[in-house]
């Protein structure tokens, strides 16, 4: 029995779009078969679900698909680690240590983020440091707290710093193609200079060994 429901002034019919409903559903499994892809059960195979290629054309698809999107997923879930990772790092050692230290070294957060970032960045002017100051009372952990901060967002920041290096090397090998020519062509280069060194002295050493074995003839 159809059930009618006032929206707007015009009335919709639940059971009709439950037969449309219905009806899309049937229509993509009709388009599936058409393609190749046979709705039918399999449970013989690990992780292939209730559809599967049945034609040539289907399974090949199939094949190049995967090798395309799989590596795609994966890149895509190292991209949003990494975002992950830069922005809880960001919070946890940029973002909330300011807010403590201007609550309690009476700076600006402008100036507790000014100094959070110079000690991190190992600049280190001195203009600013925490817990030197005697007319102030700090709690006997608090310098200790900031030693551990110091230590895990040194080595936090030393990889975001390392990923942007990376980074920015592939934009510049991406932007200019000759520069991977460039720096292939360099290293060869380099490795046969050594080559070059090490055959002149191994050749030095044999002609020591020749002469020192003549001398002690003589």
């Amino acid at each position: 029995m159809a059930r009618l429901r006032e929206a707007g002034g015009d009335k919709v019919s639940w059971t009709g779009l439950l037969v449309l409903a219905h009806f899309s559903y049937l229509l993509v499994i009709l388009v599936a078969w058409e393609k190749g892809v046979n709705p039918s059960g399999n449970s013989t195979n690990p992780s292939y679900g209730n559809l599967s290629p049945s034609t040539v054309s289907g399974q090949v698809f199939c094949v190049f698909y995967a090798l395309c999107g799989i590596p795609l997923n994966l890149q895509s879930v190292e991209v949003l680690a990494v975002g992950l990772f830069v922005a809880s790092g960001s919070l946890l050692f940029l973002v909330i240590p300011p807010l403590l230290f201007s609550y309690v070294e009476g700076w600006s957060y402008g100036e507790g983020f000014y100094y959070a970032f110079i000690t991190l960045s190992t600049i280190g002017f001195g203009d600013y440091v925490v817990g030197t100051d005697p007319e102030k009372h700090y709690i006997t952990v608090y310098r200790s707290l900031a030693g551990v901060w110091i230590i895990f967002a040194l080595a936090w920041l030393a990889l975001v710093l390392s990923m942007g290096s990376k980074l920015m090397e592939s934009a510049m090998v991406l932007t200019r193609p000759g520069l991977r020519k460039q720096q292939q062509h360099q290293h060869q280069r380099g490795e046969a200079e050594v080559e070059v060194e090490d055959v002149s002295s191994s050749k030095l050493e044999e002609e020591l060994h020749g002469q020192r074995a003549t001398e002690s003839k003589i």
